[in-house]
């Protein structure tokens, strides 16, 4: 069921409204902020079992999901611990980081994927 503020802005053909995580420590929304109506930038936590799948899926899958749901789903960062390690999907080595805090701060990435499991450190 869509709320009557997603019901003006589906036909004013506006995109989603996504919470801005900027401001708060504590992941509250500060504001709100449009983003773009057909591309959703994703960050990854981690590239082993479940990250690399997910890569693996989302493009696979990138047309059925678009044509489905009208967004486009792009891995834009990844991050994992050895950057040396063959990680077996097709994503440029610039991608990659293992500063985790770069991506979860990044203002262009929209969305941030982890298996919430916690990890030591290197």
């Amino acid at each position: 069921m869509l709320a009557r503020d997603d019901m003006e802005d589906k036909e004013e053909g506006r995109g989603p409204r996504v919470r801005e995580r900027r401001g708060r420590r504590d992941g509250r929304a500060t504001n709100l902020r449009r983003m773009d109506a057909t591309k959703v930038r994703i960050g990854l936590l981690g590239c082993g079992t479940v990250g690399s799948a997910l890569a693996e899926l989302l493009a696979e899958e990138a047309a059925t999901i678009e044509r489905r749901t009208g967004l486009r789903l792009e891995v834009t960062r990844v991050v994992v611990r050895d950057l040396t390690r063959n990680r077996g999907v097709a994503l440029p080595a610039s991608m990659f980081t293992t500063d985790a805090a770069e991506v979860v701060t990044d203002p262009e990435i929209d969305l941030v994927v982890g298996d919430g499991r916690r990890r030591p450190g290197p």
